[in-house]
């Protein structure tokens, strides 16, 4: 990157040269700092919540199986699409950009909820195995021996220009639904250092904000 420097340097407009010394390079200094402390995780609260969801994704596949038969698996596209759309006759609401098949992504499901009681399962299915594969069994081998997780923070991961993690995703924690009494396993396992406490914050429309005061 640093070989990279006067090259880049040289296109920037001076505007984008002003944004980039005032906003970003500060940003990074501070991004740099969040890497080096980390996150702290409860280990053992990590391997009480993969062993409920391995339980809870085991009875939705026992019950997905009751209506489509015994070894469907509901990762394989095609068993799903044949299911929904051939064996059960459900209508198709869009197809698939890459394939032009009929599309059994999440917004496709969404849609054909309540027409049949094997979709409402799929979802909650797909649900669990995506909490188990990133915050609580794919959550385990990121925990250091100090009990703390380490996440890439990427100043530039997203298209909106807001950051992003990587390695592991912690901007996507499932929000606790006051209506669902298990959505709180998830940030549970994620707690304050000793002496410290963890504090929620929100900023409202920061990237218009500091728009504002660039303009």
């Amino acid at each position: 990157t640093g070989l990279l420097e006067d090259q880049l340097a040289a296109e920037m407009t001076p505007e984008a040269s002003g944004v980039f010394s005032r906003l970003a390079m500060p940003a990074v200094a501070a991004i740099a700092q969040m890497e080096r402390w980390g996150v702290c995780a409860d280990r053992g609260a990590v391997e009480q919540y993969a062993v409920y969801l391995s339980r809870r994704g085991a009875e939705l596949i026992s019950q997905i199986q009751g209506h489509a038969g015994a070894g469907f698996n509901p990762r394989s596209t095609p068993a799903v699409a044949d299911l929904l759309y051939k064996r059960l006759g459900l209508k198709p609401n869009r197809q698939s950009e890459r394939t032009g098949a009929p599309s059994t992504d999440a917004d496709s499901l969404e849609k054909l909820r309540g027409q049949h009681p094997v979709v409402g399962l799929l979802l909650e299915w797909r649900q669990v195995d995506k909490l188990d594969g990133t915050y609580a069994r794919g959550l385990l081998p990121h925990i250091r021996p100090d009990g703390k997780v380490y996440p890439s923070v990427n100043l530039d991961g997203a298209e909106s220009g807001r950051l992003s993690y990587s390695e592991p995703n912690l901007q996507n924690i499932p929000a606790v639904d006051p209506d669902v009494p298990d959505s709180r396993l998830a940030r549970n396992c994620f707690i304050a250092p000793p002496g410290w406490v963890l504090l929620q914050a929100d900023y409202k429309q920061l990237e218009i904000c500091v728009a504002a005061m660039e303009s």
